[in-house]
Protein backbone atom coordinates (compact mmCIF):
# COMPACT_ATOMS: atom_id res chain seq x y z
CA UNK A 1 0.00 0.00 0.00
CA UNK A 2 1.68 3.39 -1.42
CA UNK A 3 -0.31 6.13 0.93
CA UNK A 4 2.60 8.72 1.98
CA UNK A 5 -0.38 11.57 2.97
CA UNK A 6 -1.54 8.40 5.58
CA UNK A 7 2.04 7.53 6.55
CA UNK A 8 2.78 11.70 7.07
CA UNK A 9 -0.15 11.79 9.25
CA UNK A 10 0.68 8.67 11.27
CA UNK A 11 4.39 9.87 12.47
CA UNK A 12 3.24 13.19 13.59
CA UNK A 13 0.57 11.63 15.46
CA UNK A 14 3.05 9.66 17.08
CA UNK A 15 5.30 12.58 17.55
CA UNK A 16 2.38 14.01 19.56
CA UNK A 17 2.00 10.83 21.52
CA UNK A 18 4.94 9.70 22.33
CA UNK A 19 5.84 13.65 23.77
CA UNK A 20 3.21 12.90 26.03
CA UNK A 21 4.25 9.51 27.21
CA UNK A 22 7.80 10.32 28.09
CA UNK A 23 6.44 13.45 30.36
CA UNK A 24 3.99 11.76 32.36
CA UNK A 25 3.60 7.92 32.17
CA UNK A 26 5.51 6.14 34.80
CA UNK A 27 4.75 3.43 37.53
CA UNK A 28 0.49 4.53 38.78
CA UNK A 29 1.65 3.94 42.66
CA UNK A 30 4.22 6.02 42.59
CA UNK A 31 3.02 8.94 39.85
CA UNK A 32 -0.47 10.56 39.30
CA UNK A 33 -1.40 9.46 35.78
CA UNK A 34 -3.78 11.94 33.70
CA UNK A 35 -5.07 9.48 31.68
CA UNK A 36 -8.74 10.69 31.63
CA UNK A 37 -7.22 13.84 30.63
CA UNK A 38 -4.99 12.38 28.18
CA UNK A 39 -8.06 10.37 26.37
CA UNK A 40 -10.51 12.82 26.86
CA UNK A 41 -12.33 13.85 23.15
CA UNK A 42 -11.94 17.35 23.40
CA UNK A 43 -7.99 17.54 24.74
CA UNK A 44 -7.30 14.76 21.52
CA UNK A 45 -8.57 16.92 18.89
CA UNK A 46 -6.92 20.41 19.88
CA UNK A 47 -3.67 18.05 20.01
CA UNK A 48 -4.62 16.82 16.54
CA UNK A 49 -4.62 20.28 15.17
CA UNK A 50 -1.49 20.53 15.24
CA UNK A 51 -0.57 18.54 12.25
CA UNK A 52 -0.55 20.34 9.72
CA UNK A 53 1.01 20.83 6.04
CA UNK A 54 4.66 21.29 7.25
CA UNK A 55 6.47 18.97 9.76
CA UNK A 56 6.51 19.30 13.61
CA UNK A 57 9.70 20.01 14.78
CA UNK A 58 11.10 17.49 17.11
CA UNK A 59 11.08 16.94 20.02
CA UNK A 60 7.56 17.99 20.36
CA UNK A 61 6.28 20.09 23.63
CA UNK A 62 3.81 17.45 25.45
CA UNK A 63 0.39 18.81 26.22
CA UNK A 64 -1.53 19.72 29.18
CA UNK A 65 -4.26 17.77 29.75
CA UNK A 66 -6.47 17.73 32.49
CA UNK A 67 -5.11 15.94 35.54
CA UNK A 68 -1.33 16.50 35.19
CA UNK A 69 1.54 16.66 36.99
CA UNK A 70 3.96 19.37 36.58
CA UNK A 71 6.85 18.94 38.38
CA UNK A 72 7.88 16.26 35.92
CA UNK A 73 10.10 16.12 32.79
CA UNK A 74 10.17 13.82 29.92
CA UNK A 75 12.21 11.10 29.92
CA UNK A 76 13.96 10.56 26.40
CA UNK A 77 16.59 7.84 27.47
CA UNK A 78 17.23 4.75 24.72
CA UNK A 79 15.49 1.56 25.19
CA UNK A 80 16.99 -2.29 24.18
CA UNK A 81 15.23 -5.01 23.52
CA UNK A 82 14.75 -8.08 23.93
CA UNK A 83 11.35 -9.27 23.48
CA UNK A 84 9.11 -11.66 21.72
CA UNK A 85 4.90 -11.58 20.81
CA UNK A 86 2.29 -14.09 19.73
CA UNK A 87 -1.20 -13.87 19.06
CA UNK A 88 -3.90 -16.86 19.41
CA UNK A 89 -7.74 -17.44 18.62
CA UNK A 90 -8.48 -20.93 19.67
CA UNK A 91 -11.77 -23.10 18.39
CA UNK A 92 -13.85 -21.51 20.84
CA UNK A 93 -13.45 -18.22 20.31
CA UNK A 94 -10.77 -16.89 22.75
CA UNK A 95 -8.18 -15.20 22.22
CA UNK A 96 -4.68 -14.09 23.75
CA UNK A 97 -2.42 -11.28 23.13
CA UNK A 98 0.79 -11.71 24.65
CA UNK A 99 4.27 -9.96 24.57
CA UNK A 100 7.10 -11.40 26.98
CA UNK A 101 10.60 -9.70 27.33
CA UNK A 102 13.73 -9.84 28.88
CA UNK A 103 14.37 -6.19 27.93
CA UNK A 104 17.79 -6.71 25.89
CA UNK A 105 18.32 -9.66 23.92
CA UNK A 106 19.22 -12.57 26.59
CA UNK A 107 18.43 -10.17 29.16
CA UNK A 108 21.45 -9.66 32.13
CA UNK A 109 23.00 -12.88 30.01
CA UNK A 110 22.28 -14.86 33.29
CA UNK A 111 20.63 -18.45 32.79
CA UNK A 112 18.89 -19.78 35.19
CA UNK A 113 17.02 -23.17 35.09
CA UNK A 114 16.39 -23.18 31.57
CA UNK A 115 15.74 -19.35 31.33
CA UNK A 116 17.88 -16.19 31.40
CA UNK A 117 17.24 -13.67 33.65
CA UNK A 118 15.55 -10.72 32.43
CA UNK A 119 17.41 -6.69 33.07
CA UNK A 120 14.37 -4.99 32.94
CA UNK A 121 15.03 -2.16 35.10
CA UNK A 122 16.97 -0.64 32.05
CA UNK A 123 13.03 0.83 31.11
CA UNK A 124 13.65 3.13 33.47
CA UNK A 125 14.99 6.36 32.99
CA UNK A 126 18.73 6.78 32.52
CA UNK A 127 18.92 9.59 34.59
CA UNK A 128 16.71 10.78 37.45
CA UNK A 129 16.57 14.46 36.94
CA UNK A 130 16.98 16.92 34.32
CA UNK A 131 20.06 19.34 33.97
CA UNK A 132 17.22 21.99 36.02
CA UNK A 133 17.07 19.48 38.71
CA UNK A 134 13.39 18.54 37.74
CA UNK A 135 12.73 15.03 38.45
CA UNK A 136 11.64 12.27 35.39
CA UNK A 137 8.22 10.30 36.04
CA UNK A 138 10.32 7.17 34.85
CA UNK A 139 13.12 7.56 37.27
CA UNK A 140 14.89 4.94 39.26
CA UNK A 141 12.76 4.45 43.17
CA UNK A 142 12.75 1.54 45.64
CA UNK A 143 10.03 -0.70 44.74
CA UNK A 144 8.95 0.80 41.55
CA UNK A 145 8.34 -0.85 38.09
CA UNK A 146 9.68 0.29 35.14
CA UNK A 147 7.51 1.69 32.14
CA UNK A 148 7.30 -0.25 29.72
CA UNK A 149 6.13 -0.06 26.06
CA UNK A 150 4.30 -3.69 25.31
CA UNK A 151 1.03 -3.59 23.85
CA UNK A 152 -0.38 -6.89 23.14
CA UNK A 153 -4.39 -5.81 22.25
CA UNK A 154 -7.36 -7.63 21.25
CA UNK A 155 -9.94 -5.58 20.13
CA UNK A 156 -13.94 -6.57 19.39
CA UNK A 157 -16.48 -4.81 17.60
CA UNK A 158 -19.53 -2.57 17.81
CA UNK A 159 -21.29 -5.81 19.44
CA UNK A 160 -18.98 -6.80 21.67
CA UNK A 161 -17.63 -9.39 19.18
CA UNK A 162 -13.76 -10.69 19.03
CA UNK A 163 -12.55 -9.16 16.02
CA UNK A 164 -8.81 -8.28 16.26
CA UNK A 165 -5.86 -9.55 17.37
CA UNK A 166 -2.06 -8.12 17.66
CA UNK A 167 1.44 -7.54 19.37
CA UNK A 168 4.46 -6.86 18.71
CA UNK A 169 8.26 -6.91 20.16
CA UNK A 170 10.28 -3.66 18.76
CA UNK A 171 11.41 -1.95 22.39
CA UNK A 172 9.82 2.09 22.10
CA UNK A 173 8.92 1.08 18.60
CA UNK A 174 6.14 -1.27 20.24
CA UNK A 175 4.05 1.55 20.50
CA UNK A 176 3.80 3.00 16.63
CA UNK A 177 4.44 -0.76 15.55
CA UNK A 178 0.96 -2.20 16.77
CA UNK A 179 -1.13 0.93 16.28
CA UNK A 180 -0.02 0.88 12.80
CA UNK A 181 -0.80 -2.99 12.11
CA UNK A 182 -4.40 -1.96 13.96
CA UNK A 183 -5.46 0.75 11.53
CA UNK A 184 -4.05 -0.90 8.11
CA UNK A 185 -6.39 -3.72 9.45
CA UNK A 186 -9.46 -1.79 10.90
CA UNK A 187 -9.13 1.04 9.02
CA UNK A 188 -7.64 0.73 5.62
CA UNK A 189 -8.60 -3.15 4.98
CA UNK A 190 -5.35 -4.86 4.61
CA UNK A 191 -5.20 -8.40 5.53
CA UNK A 192 -2.94 -9.37 8.93
CA UNK A 193 0.27 -9.95 6.27
CA UNK A 194 -0.03 -7.11 4.76
CA UNK A 195 -0.03 -4.78 7.28
CA UNK A 196 2.87 -6.72 8.66
CA UNK A 197 4.72 -6.23 6.06
CA UNK A 198 4.27 -2.87 5.45
CA UNK A 199 7.58 -0.36 6.42
CA UNK A 200 8.18 0.10 10.10
CA UNK A 201 7.95 3.91 10.66
CA UNK A 202 7.89 5.68 14.00
CA UNK A 203 8.78 9.19 15.23
CA UNK A 204 9.34 9.00 19.27
CA UNK A 205 9.50 12.45 19.12
CA UNK A 206 12.21 12.83 17.60
CA UNK A 207 12.92 12.82 14.14
CA UNK A 208 10.80 10.23 12.20
CA UNK A 209 12.32 6.68 11.54
CA UNK A 210 11.55 4.91 7.91
CA UNK A 211 12.52 1.10 7.57
CA UNK A 212 15.21 0.46 5.02
CA UNK A 213 14.88 -1.91 2.15
CA UNK A 214 11.57 -2.08 0.94
CA UNK A 215 10.49 -0.51 -1.60
CA UNK A 216 7.24 1.01 -0.56
CA UNK A 217 9.38 2.79 2.41
CA UNK A 218 11.20 4.26 -0.62
CA UNK A 219 8.49 5.42 -1.94
CA UNK A 220 6.80 7.53 0.54
CA UNK A 221 10.37 9.26 2.11
CA UNK A 222 10.27 12.07 -0.83
CA UNK A 223 6.76 12.47 0.11
CA UNK A 224 7.74 13.12 3.89
CA UNK A 225 11.06 14.85 3.25
CA UNK A 226 8.55 17.51 0.94
CA UNK A 227 6.70 18.02 3.49
CA UNK A 228 10.26 18.65 5.96
CA UNK A 229 10.39 15.46 7.66
CA UNK A 230 14.22 14.84 8.75
CA UNK A 231 13.79 11.20 7.64
CA UNK A 232 16.25 8.87 9.20
CA UNK A 233 16.18 5.36 6.95
CA UNK A 234 17.76 2.24 8.50
CA UNK A 235 16.61 -1.28 9.66
CA UNK A 236 13.81 -1.33 12.27
CA UNK A 237 13.22 -4.14 14.88
CA UNK A 238 9.50 -5.95 15.04
CA UNK A 239 7.82 -9.06 14.86
CA UNK A 240 4.22 -8.48 14.35
CA UNK A 241 1.49 -11.15 15.17
CA UNK A 242 -2.02 -9.93 13.78
CA UNK A 243 -5.52 -12.36 13.41
CA UNK A 244 -8.29 -10.85 11.85
CA UNK A 245 -11.91 -11.70 11.31
CA UNK A 246 -12.52 -11.93 8.08
CA UNK A 247 -16.37 -13.19 6.79
CA UNK A 248 -16.44 -14.75 10.24
CA UNK A 249 -13.10 -16.76 9.63
CA UNK A 250 -9.85 -16.30 11.08
CA UNK A 251 -7.26 -15.27 9.27
CA UNK A 252 -3.41 -14.75 10.55
CA UNK A 253 -0.60 -12.85 9.55
CA UNK A 254 3.03 -12.91 10.71
CA UNK A 255 5.88 -10.20 10.11
CA UNK A 256 8.02 -11.76 7.05
CA UNK A 257 11.39 -9.95 8.46
CA UNK A 258 11.43 -12.90 11.67
CA UNK A 259 11.24 -16.09 11.79
CA UNK A 260 7.47 -16.16 13.13
CA UNK A 261 4.90 -17.73 11.25
CA UNK A 262 0.80 -18.25 10.76
CA UNK A 263 -1.28 -21.65 11.61
CA UNK A 264 -4.22 -22.63 11.66
CA UNK A 265 -6.63 -25.40 11.21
Amino acid sequence: MNNPEWAYTFLEASKLAYADRNQYLADPDFVKLPVKGLLDPKYLQARSKLIGESALATPVAPGVPEGIDSRYAPDVSPKPHGTTSLSIVDKNGDAISMTVTVESPFGNHLFVDGFFMNNELTDFSFESVTATGKPIANRVEAGKRPRSSIAPSIVFDEHNKLYAVAGSPGGSFIICTVARNLILMLDLQQNPYQAAAYPNICAINKNPTVESGLAVADQITPYLESKGEVVVRNSVFSGEANILRVNNEWVGGSDPRREGIAIGN
